[in-house]
């Protein structure tokens, strides 16, 4: 009988397989490992990209000038008065403002512009506001006007705008000219919301003025001019895009926001009018070189 003998090359490799075997599973299990797995991404667009910065910066001041805090005083002391009412404006929006948004229509889509000169697509900007002021004596009066949207109104809801103002009386003659200077500061957060996306405008702007005015009686007309300072922030939100990647696994939403800002000057004019029963009609008109000249009026009560 023939006896098989192995192999020798076979039984060396096959221990060297074992060997190898053992040593992996003494070795592995105490190493730490983390498998991170490679997830599709998608290319968020820089907003930058569609809207050159001179864009942005008409953005931000067209909300800051428009939606700015308007006293609607003149240079008089208010005493120790306190006066409460309501304004109406109407401004008109600055005269770049419909290239600049034909620039932006045209750098997404690639299209040339239609025109530079393309008149605005908005006619005027409305602005409602409530009003308090307090006389502060013969020198001083402070002012605040505020409008805040409630979060369940659609559309604009949670879009806030909260502002005052200081006045110091220079010169208060007997008979003659009142000169005062009034420095105000305003704060904007204009959010507007529509199926998931979000839109806000948050600005600041700081505006002082030189006023004088000559009361007669129950009337008290008043001329004035400011330097408007705005800057402020446009940020958009995009929901999130409706894709299962792995299961616990969200994307949220994307978020992209770009700065701007800018100066300006207003030219304005009024009459404040008081009647026997103390209430006060204020008319008021500006004229900003920039376009965004304005005409409205408060009404209210000075007790």
């Amino acid at each position: 009988m023939s006896r098989v003998r192995p192999d020798k090359g076979l039984l060396d490799s096959t221990f060297r397989c074992v060997l190898t075997l053992t040593w992996i599973s003494t070795i592995i299990p105490t190493v730490s490992w983390s498998f991170d797995p490679v997830l599709p991404t998608a290319t968020i667009p820089d907003l930058s990209s569609y809207i050159a910065q001179s864009n942005v910066d008409t953005f931000v001041k067209t909300v800051g000038f428009c939606m700015d805090h308007r006293p609607y005083e003149p240079a008089t002391s208010l005493g120790t008065s306190f006066d409460f009412g309501i304004e109406t404006t109407l401004v008109m929006p600055p005269g770049n403002l419909g290239s600049s948004i034909s620039s932006i229509e045209s750098s997404y889509t690639g299209s040339p512009a239609s025109s530079t000169s393309e008149a605005s697509p908005i006619p005027f900007i409305p602005s409602v506001k409530m009003h308090l002021r307090r006389g502060l004596g013969d020198k001083f009066d402070v002012g605040l006007s505020t409008l805040l949207i409630p979060e369940s109104i659609p559309y604009a809801g949670g879009t806030l705008l909260l502002g005052g103002d200081l006045k110091y009386i220079l010169i208060n003659p007997e008979e003659g000219i009142t000169w005062a200077l009034r420095a105000s500061y305003n704060y904007i957060n204009l959010a507007l919301q529509y199926t998931g996306y979000i839109f806000s405008i948050k600005t600041v702007t700081i505006t002082p003025q030189l006023i004088i005015s000559r009361k007669l009686a129950f009337f008290d007309p008043y001329l004035g001019f400011g330097v408007q300072y705005t800057y402020g922030s446009i940020r958009a939100t995009i929901p999130s895009p409706p894709i299962d990647l792995l299961p616990g696994i969200a994307i949220a939403p994307i978020s992209i926001s770009v700065d701007g800002g800018g100066t300006g000057i207003s030219f304005f004019g009024g009459l404040s009018l008081l009647s026997v029963m103390r209430l006060r009609l204020t008319l008021e008109g500006a004229y900003n070189p920039a376009g965004e000249s304005y005409l409205g009026t408060k009404i209210g009560f000075t007790l």
